[in-house]
């Protein structure tokens, strides 16, 4: 059992893509729930138009998980 965690934690670590606590601030607003899933506005883009690929990975993969 305690291999399966690790193996899901090392695993997560790698894929899950890195988004800063600031740009983490900035998105909240711009972050809602559907159907219990997180979904990031379009005009979140404004606020951080480099970090916006990224934060939509970051939501696409809290979803799954």
């Amino acid at each position: 059992m305690t291999s399966t965690v690790q193996a899901s934690t090392t695993e997560g670590s790698q894929t899950q893509p890195k988004l800063s606590l600031s740009a983490q601030k900035k998105l909240d607003p711009y972050v809602t729930v559907k159907n219990n899933h997180y979904v990031l506005g379009e005009n979140a883009k404004r606020v951080v138009s480099e970090e916006y690929n990224v934060a939509k990975q970051v939501i696409a993969q809290t979803n799954v998980t």
